[in-house]
Parts: structure tokens; C-alpha cells; sequence
């Protein structure tokens, strides 16, 4: 998501800033989806590139 976000803050081609937006909310979806699978088993997800700000906002702490 790091790696979209900087393409977003780089692109001036609004058809190319929008498919990244649907990218970045892809991944977001995406990782939603897996933290919430490892939780499941009992496995507790630390970012690893994102900030935990940027985190608990994507999963909504």
C-alpha cells in the first residue's frame, strides 16, 4: 500500500490516479480480510510497512 499510495502522490493522469485509488482500497480490503482470518487463529497481525496509525485506521480501531 506504501508503494500505491507514492504513485498516487506522483501521478497527474486522473484515469491513472483513480485505478490506483482502486487498487489502494483493494488492499485495504485485502488486508482487513486477512487480519481478521488470523484472528481466527488465534494470531494477532503487526504492521510491517504501514504506520500503526495508517493501520488501525484501515482496520478501523
Amino acid at each position: 500500500m506504501v508503494d500505491i499510495q507514492h504513485a498516487i502522490d506522483v501521478t497527474t493522469h486522473l484515469d491513472i490516479d483513480t485505478a490506483y485509488l482502486s487498487l489502494l482500497e483493494g488492499s485495504k480490503n485485502h488486508l482487513r480480510a486477512y487480519v481478521k482470518a488470523l484472528a481466527s487463529q488465534g494470531v494477532t497481525y503487526a504492521p510491517q510497512f504501514l504506520s500503526q496509525e495508517l493501520y488501525d485506521a484501515i482496520i478501523g480501531l
